[in-house]
C-alpha cells in the first residue's frame, strides 16, 4: 500500500501527485494533478485531479450538513458532485476488512451497482463506457459476460450470428478500428476496407481480408471479385480504416449492395463505414452506420448473452470462477457478480 497523508474529514490536506501530466509550457501550475487524502470511518481515499477540482470538492464537502462518513458514502458522494470514478482509489483499512469478509462467503453472487462493485474492487472501472468497452474490459480480466434481458445492444443479427461481433470504422483517422469476434480481433491493420466472413448460418469465421485501395488501382476490383464470389446466405462485417479509398469502385460499391447496404462511398472523402450483412438481403437490410470524417460503429452481441437475471446461476459455467452480469455501464445500473473473493 503507498504511503499517503491520512486526515480527518474536517482537515483537507494536499499532497503532490507522484507523476505528473505533460502539460505546455506556461501552465503547469494550472494543469499539475494533485492528491486529496480523506479519512474515513473504515479507512481512506484518495482523489487525484487538478488543483482547483480538488478545490470545490473540498468546499462542497465543508458545505454539506452530513457528511459521508464510510468509504462507500463518500465514494457516491464524490461522484455525485463531479469526481471521475477512475480518479478515486480507496484503502480500507486491515480491521474493517477483517469484519467485512467475516459475514461473506468465499466465492458467490453479490448483486449491486456498477460504482459500488468498482469501489469495492471486484470489477475493473466500466462507468460511463461503451458497452463493447465494458465486454472488452471485462472479458480481459477473466470474467465471463453476460447481459440482462432488456439491456441494450441486441439486434434482429443478435438471433442470426452465434458471436458477438463488433465492427468499429475510423473516418480521417478520427474513431476507433477493428473487426471484433467474441472479443478477437480480426481484421487487418491496413487503410481501407476489411471485410470478415462467416459460414452461412453465422457458425465461424471463414476469412478475414483488407482491400487497401489508396495504393492499389486493383484494390476495389478484387474486394468486389471476393464478394460476389460468397455463397448465398453467408454473413460479412465490413469496417473502413480512415477512408474507402481513392481507388473504390462502384463495382464494390453494388457487391456491397447484395449483403443489404445502401452506402455509396465517394473515394475522394474519408468516410467511415460499419456494416454487419447477410448475402440475398435488399440493400437496406443491412445493419449499418456511415459518417464523414468522425468514426462509427455497429454491435451485435450473440442473443445467447443476454439471459435472465433469475436464471443466471444455472448458465455460468464457472470456468474461470468470475462472471459479470450488466444491464449497463452507468454508475447506478445493476450489476451482478460471482468471485471467489469480494
Amino acid at each position: 500500500m503507498p504511503v499517503v497523508w491520512i486526515v480527518l474529514l474536517s482537515v483537507l490536506v494536499f499532497t503532490a501527485s507522484a507523476v505528473a501530466e505533460p502539460v505546455p509550457a506556461g501552465n503547469a501550475q494550472k494543469q499539475e494533478r494533485r492528491t486529496l487524502t480523506i479519512r474515513t470511518s473504515d479507512g481512506l481515499i484518495v482523489i487525484e485531479s487538478i488543483e482547483a477540482d480538488l478545490i470545490t470538492i473540498t468546499e462542497k464537502l465543508g458545505a454539506t450538513p452530513d457528511r459521508p462518513g464510510t468509504n462507500k458514502q463518500l465514494f457516491s458522494w464524490l461522484v455525485d458532485n463531479g469526481a471521475k470514478a477512475s480518479s478515486i482509489r480507496i484503502y480500507i483499512e486491515a480491521s474493517a476488512q477483517s469484519e467485512k469478509s467475516a459475514g461473506l462467503p468465499p466465492v458467490g453472487w453479490t448483486d449491486t451497482s456498477v460504482a459500488e462493485a468498482e469501489a469495492s474492487g471486484i470489477i475493473p472501472a466500466v462507468s460511463g463506457k461503451t458497452l463493447y468497452e465494458a465486454y472488452m474490459l471485462l472479458r480481459t480480466a477473466g470474467f465471463e459476460f453476460y447481459l440482462m434481458e432488456g439491456a441494450v445492444g441486441k439486434s434482429p443479427f443478435s438471433d442470426m450470428l452465434n458471436h458477438t461481433v463488433f465492427v468499429l470504422s475510423s473516418g480521417a483517422w478520427n474513431g476507433y478500428f477493428g473487426i471484433y469476434v467474441d472479443g478477437v480481433k480480426y481484421s487487418k491493420n491496413s487503410s481501407g476496407y476489411h471485410i470478415v466472413s462467416f459460414s452461412p448460418g453465422g457458425n465461424g469465421v471463414e476469412s478475414s481480408r483488407g482491400f487497401n485501395m489508396f495504393v492499389d488501382p486493383e484494390a476495389g476490383y478484387k474486394m468486389a471479385e471476393f464478394l460476389n464470389n460468397l455463397p448465398p446466405g453467408t454473413f460479412i462485417a465490413a469496417a473502413v480504416n480512415i477512408g474507402p479509398g481513392v481507388f473504390f469502385p462502384q463495382a464494390a460499391a453494388d457487391a456491397l449492395h447484395s449483403f443489404g447496404s445502401l452506402t455509396e462511398p465517394d473515394p475522394e472523402i474519408l468516410s467511415s463505414h460499419a456494416m454487419i450483412g447477410r448475402k440475398g438481403l435488399e440493400p437496406g437490410g443491412a445493419f449499418e452506420e456511415e459518417d464523414i470524417n468522425l468514426g462509427v460503429g455497429v454491435v451485435v452481441f450473440d442473443s445467447a448473452l443476454y439471459v435472465n437475471p433469475n436464471e443466471v446461476e444455472t448458465l455460468f459455467t464457472n470456468k474461470s470462477g468470475r462472471a459479470a452480469v450488466l444491464s449497463g455501464t452507468g454508475p447506478d445500473d445493476r450489476i451482478m457478480v460471482y468471485s471467489p473473493s469480494f
